[in-house]
């Protein structure tokens, strides 16, 4: 879908959501709080990610309370509630699949990267060109703060696998940066490799 598909159809976001849909972005949809009558965890909507004016992926927001929501009406046959079953596993098994090759092919460049020592610093983004392989975990710390999240990245070493901490930063276009310090990831280790993804 495109951008303007997407809120000629759900309309304008809730709130003050600045997007430009043209270039990147996310538009959360959230069940106004009336709505959620539901005392558990669950579904309260759900966030599209734009690129380039056009839809690249979306997920569910959960909350407690959650939004008290029905795929059909009362009453509805068997036939119907298999047909909507049917429906929801292709759906949820395309986006697992989808899930699963990014993360696959995520982890390859990240261990590529890793294994040729690669930190193309004239192609970062401006506030990260200051790393190099002389740059330490703990000036990155300083220099860009703490990550969006960490992950473990399994490396063969001559001992056997070792997991190595990927520090992971999101940029407001919606890339990110991918920060490889060496296996034993101390504040005084050095960067060993960096990874920049910019959404296509």
């Amino acid at each position: 879908m495109t951008a303007e598909q997407v809120l000629a159809t759900f309309g304008n976001p809730p709130g003050l959501q600045p997007v430009d849909v043209k270039r990147g972005g996310k538009v959360h949809y959230v069940a106004p709080a009336a709505t959620r009558t539901r005392k558990e965890m669950g579904y309260a909507g759900f966030t599209v990610y734009f690129d380039r004016g056009t839809v690249w992926d979306w997920e569910v927001i959960l909350l407690n309370p959650s939004h008290e929501h029905r795929l059909l009406a009362n009453g509805a046959r068997s036939w119907q509630l298999q047909v909507v079953f049917v429906v929801v596993a292709a759906v949820a098994g395309f986006f697992g699949i989808r899930f699963r090759r990014r993360y696959s092919s995520e982890r390859k460049e990240l261990l590529q990267a890793y294994s040729a020592r690669d930190i193309p610093t004239a192609e970062l983004p401006p506030d990260f060109r200051f790393l190099t392989h002389d740059t330490t975990v703990q000036m990155v710390l300083d220099e860009a703060g703490p990550p969006s999240r960490k992950s473990k990245l399994p490396v063969k070493q001559q001992s056997g696998e070792a997991p190595v901490e990927v520090f992971e930063y999101e940029l407001p276009n919606d890339g990110a940066l991918f920060v490889i310090p060496e296996v034993t990831a101390q504040l005084e280790s050095r960067i060993r490799a960096v990874v920049y993804r910019r959404w296509r």
